[in-house]
């Protein structure tokens, strides 16, 4: 549009000089031949002598007015000239800036036909990517309509199995309410079974003292037979020497002390035999009583809810710590294949209660519970002081293994008690509540720390106490120099019960104190 538009401003000069250097050379010309006329009349005139001078002035006036006049068409026409030039000069520019704007047009024509042919190239890449997603959703479609399909046939099925469920359910419910009747049957019969039990004991620990009466006379008889047989010997000696004295032979007095002596033989042989027979008694009624609790032990173990497991290991007590020992290592079991309990080791407590006051029959109904539940031991192995707290899991027993316990029974059992123990309500101890948490003595700290928390207890439902704590004071009491037993006694207590313990974070960063109140966990 610029090069136009300066092309017609310049077409314009261009004829607007050309008529004026027209116009001033058709002046000029015209001035020409005026001029030629008035010098060739002026050259009349001379040759005539008719100009006067007057007409000579006014011809040179108008023949300078008409030299003024040509140079100044002389000088419009240069400077139309010049503005010509200055045109055709602009115009040469113009035409270079259009030739490098063509120049330029044809590049970025170039550049926008690259352009547009790598438009095209990604046009029809993406419209190949259309074309394959469409084929996919195309795919999708079918397969969404095949799950569809088998969703619909699931529900069908899920219907059919819920209709199954809903049958076995009312099956199984009619099954357990059998079941329960039969259980309140079986626990009359195994509440009478614990009633004769307990009567059985009573029987044993009848026979017990009996039999420790007939010991006791039959050591006493023994004593008093050997000092007879010592005062026989005296009298003999006394017996010879006044048979010396008053003139009696040796071979009488022999004949007297060996009469003497076959009779105190003769009587206590007879009271061994007594003892034999009284002895024999009590282990045929022992026989009894172990084929007694077997069938109660069966019998309960018939009729629990759930699966009671044991922990595969017998056990004794040593009759002067009051602690039990594990005597030996059952094959199979939890104590086996774990190797947590190890045959000989010392156990002091059971998750935090000590055993002392407990009887064998009691101890052995620690052992015992759930399959899978867990049970903390307090165990001293070897040479070591130290109580290590091992966790145990009930596994289930051989029902074959259960024996009366050692000891029960002098002479009649002869095995130690499994963990799977003979049950008895009437025999079981009630047990103390604890805090929820379990605790062990850190070497290198020298001090109490919170070892394992109960699920149900104080301590999870505190939601402040945490595996690793330091346990600072019992009941106002400092811990740190306690043992096992005396920190045991001031945790647990009755249910219900309440006690102040300060605990101490394991980074030292806060001390707590809580009135904790004392609950059983399972």
């Amino acid at each position: 549009e610029e090069v136009a538009r300066v092309a017609g401003l310049l077409s314009e000069a261009e004829v607007s000089a050309k008529a004026a250097a027209a116009e001033a050379a058709e002046q000029i010309e015209t001035l020409g031949r005026h001029l030629e006329a008035r010098e060739k009349d002026i050259q009349e005139s001379r040759l005539s002598g008719d100009l006067s001078s007057q007409q000579l002035s006014g011809l040179r006036s108008q023949i300078e007015n008409a030299e003024a006049q040509g140079k100044k068409a002389a000088a419009e026409a240069h400077a139309e000239r010049e503005a010509k030039i200055a045109a055709e000069r602009e115009v040469e520019l113009l035409t270079s800036k259009v030739d490098q704007l063509g120049k330029d047009s044809a590049a970025a024509a170039a550049s926008a036909s690259a352009d547009a042919a790598r438009r095209d190239e990604d046009v029809a890449a993406l419209r190949a990517e259309v074309a394959a997603a469409a084929s996919h959703a195309e795919t999708l479609e079918r397969k969404l309509s095949a799950g569809n399909a088998a969703a619909e046939d699931l529900r069908t099925e899920l219907a059919t199995a819920q209709s199954e469920a809903e049958a076995a359910a009312s099956a199984a419910a009619a099954e357990a309410g059998d079941l329960r009747r039969s259980l309140l049957e079986e626990k009359g019969k195994v509440e009478k079974l614990e009633q004769q039990l307990e009567d059985y004991r009573a029987q044993v620990a009848g026979l017990g003292e009996a039999r420790t009466v007939m010991e006791g006379q039959a050591a006493a008889s023994a004593q008093t037979s050997q000092a007879e047989v010592q005062r026989l010997e005296e009298a003999r000696r006394v017996m010879e020497e006044e048979a010396e004295s008053r003139g009696m032979s040796i071979e009488q007095y022999k004949k007297q002390l060996e009469e003497e002596k076959e009779k105190r033989v003769k009587e206590t042989e007879d009271a061994k035999v007594a003892q034999e027979k009284a002895e024999e008694e009590f282990k045929k009624k022992a026989r009894g009583y172990t084929d007694q609790l077997k069938k109660v032990a069966a019998g309960q173990l018939r009729n629990q809810k759930g699966k009671e497991g044991s922990l595969g290991f017998t056990f004794k007590k040593n009759k002067t710590s009051h602690l039990f020992s594990v005597s030996s290592i059952k094959p199979g079991g939890f104590a086996d294949t774990s190797g947590l309990i190890l045959s000989k080791d010392v156990i002091h407590t059971i998750d935090g209660e000590g055993v002392e006051s407990l009887s064998l029959i009691a101890f052995g109904d620690k052992l015992k519970g759930p399959e899978g539940q867990e049970v903390v031991f307090g165990v001293q192995r070897g040479d070591s002081k130290d109580v290590t707290l091992v966790t145990c899991r009930f596994s289930i027993p051989a029902p074959t293994t259960s024996t009366l316990p050692e000891g029960l029974v002098t002479g009649a059992a002869g095995k130690d008690d499994d963990a799977v123990s003979m049950h008895s309500t009437g025999s079981r101890k009630r047990s103390k509540a604890g805090l929820g948490f379990t605790y062990k003595f850190k070497k290198d700290t020298g001090r109490w720390s919170v070892s394992t928390i109960k699920p149900g207890g104080w301590a999870e439902l505190n939601g402040k106490i945490q595996s690793g704590d330091f346990i600072v004071s019992v009941a106002g009491h400092k811990v740190d120099d306690l043992d096992l037993e005396r920190i045991t006694k001031r945790v647990q207590g009755e249910e219900g019960t309440s006690v102040k313990i300060v605990f101490e974070k394991a980074d030292g960063s806060e001390t707590m104190t809580f009135e904790a109140v004392r609950s059983k966990t399972a």
